[in-house]
């Protein structure tokens, strides 16, 4: 099942427009006392109230004059029935003298900083890294969610570092702004606020990052809701560096170098290997690589899968116990540069000046980390993920 927020409208009078003396206006219902929601099979479905107000709904009439209610709103979030893809199912709202359930609590906790579930938690630390824990094991998945940001002189075509460094900058070098447990009990979440310097660009012969810094306005929420597997990390960011590459760390801990990635038409096996710039004269292989929605890391007693939405490259570390760097924003001046430590073969397109290249401003980005109970990805995996990037959208 799914939770997923969704309207319910009750008429409480019909608005007539015009000066006829002859037209009777209705008087308005009483308001709703409560309502109860159930499936064609009776099943009763959870839910909570968001709000509760008095609206107008207009609507077109059958001689095309739009006609205008006096309506009850409620806003539901809701566990939906299980659903299978490509499918729907109605839910019934039944009128009862019974008192519908006052609305539910924001919660905005600064003390609390964990999600417990029957067989994990989830937890954020004093420097803003998530923690996840199948309680069946004994050591939790290593940081989840913080950021690694570091110098880029490349161009569109290639990432590349200065010459004088990647100075690369750690979110978990200085303490958050604020950590607060939010949401309500069907989706609950905890939330991350930072405002962390980085160099604000490169010196201007591009040799390597600027002494000077600029905030980056970082918010991350993790939200895991209720029946659901995934935890899904929702990240805002207030963006005005320039000339660098900011990308999402996930350490799962899991041992090896060999991982699995969706592409177009099939899920593949790569492995993360060393690359020395030196051997390369024409163009450096790339350590970053494409999914189409996924990444899976399988060993040590651990299955996951790293799920992303619209965020194609990322890169298994070498060397690491499954540490996976998810691209966020790569932020260049030109199309094409020449004499680039990743592509020595020289230029790779015309130079030209492209300043919105260097993505100023507000982005906002989704990713999802799924654990699985075994190695194959069988279709609870399948539905899991399409659930992610396809949410379930109600229609009344």
């Amino acid at each position: 099942s799914e939770v997923m927020d969704v309207e319910v409208s009750f008429l409480h009078q019909q608005v007539v427009v015009g000066l006829n003396p002859d037209v009777t206006v209705e008087p308005p219902v009483p308001p709703v006392a409560g309502f109860t929601l159930e499936t064609l099979d009776g099943t009763a479905v959870a839910y909570e109230v968001l709000g509760r107000s008095i609206d107008y709904h207009t609507a077109l009439h059958r001689y095309d004059y739009p006609t205008q209610t006096l309506a009850e709103v409620f806003r539901l979030r809701l566990r939906t029935p299980a659903l299978r893809g490509l499918s729907m199912t109605p839910i019934l709202v039944r009128r009862t003298e019974e008192a519908t359930p006052a609305p539910a609590e924001h919660v905005q906790d600064a003390a609390e900083r964990a999600i417990e579930r029957p067989h994990a938690r989830l937890s954020v630390d004093a420097m803003g890294s998530f923690w996840y824990q199948d309680t069946a094991q004994d050591a939790p998945v290593d940081p989840l969610g913080y950021y690694v940001d570091e110098g880029d002189a490349g161009d569109e075509y290639n990432w590349s570092p200065p010459r004088g460094g990647v100075a690369p900058c750690d979110s978990r070098a200085s303490a958050p702004l604020s950590i607060t447990r939010v949401g309500t009990p069907l989706r609950p979440g905890l939330a991350v606020k930072r405002r962390w310097m980085v160099p604000v660009g490169l010196t201007p012969d591009e040799y390597q990052r600027s002494q000077e810094r600029v905030a980056l306005e970082i918010t991350t929420t993790a939200w895991w809701p209720e029946g659901s597997a995934a935890i899904i990390f929702e990240t805002t960011i207030d963006n005005q560096a320039k000339d660098h590459r900011l990308r999402m760390a996930f350490d799962l801990g899991v041992p090896g170098s060999t991982h699995r990635a969706d592409v177009q038409f099939a899920t593949i096996a790569r492995h993360a290997r060393p690359v020395d710039p030196a051997d390369h004269k024409i163009e450096v292989p790339a350590a970053v690589a494409p999914t189409q929605r996924a990444i899976h890391l399988d060993g040590g007693g651990r299955h996951l899968s790293l799920l992303t939405d619209g965020l194609p490259e990322y890169e298994h570390v070498y060397g690491t116990d499954g540490q996976v760097l998810v691209t966020l924003l790569r932020c260049v001046s030109e199309l094409g540069k020449d004499n680039l430590i990743m592509r020595p073969g020289g230029q790779g397109g015309w130079r030209n000046a492209t300043p919105e290249a260097q993505c100023q401003g507000v982005h906002s980005f989704r990713c999802a980390l799924l654990p699985r109970p075994s190695a194959r990805l069988d279709t609870a995996y399948i539905e899991a993920v399409e659930s992610f990037l396809h949410p379930i959208l109600p229609y009344a």
